[in-house]
């Protein structure tokens, strides 16, 4: 949580992740969303592929899929697996 609030765009995606995925913390998607939606408009990639399998999956967020391709496509180009795996 330190590392988000100081402005360190992975601090969020890694709790944003925790929190979705209810690993180690009890799950708060709502939390979690917001997280990674920070993380994602801080260029980083884990946090825009794991909000764009949220979007996909409409888990906490609209289901969007425009939006997840979006958001996966934008990981996948950065070689983060979990994007290019979400659009396959």
């Amino acid at each position: 949580d330190r590392g988000c609030t100081l402005g360190a765009p992975v601090g969020c995606a890694h709790l944003g992740r925790l929190l979705v995925r209810d690993t180690g913390v009890t799950r708060d998607i709502t939390r979690g969303a917001s997280l990674l939606t920070k993380a994602c408009s801080g260029n980083d990639p884990l946090g825009c592929a794991e909000l764009g399998a949220l979007h996909l999956a409409g888990d906490g967020v609209p289901h969007d899929t425009a939006r997840a391709f979006e958001l996966l496509s934008r990981a996948c180009t950065e070689q983060v697996t979990v994007g290019c795996t979400g659009l396959a």
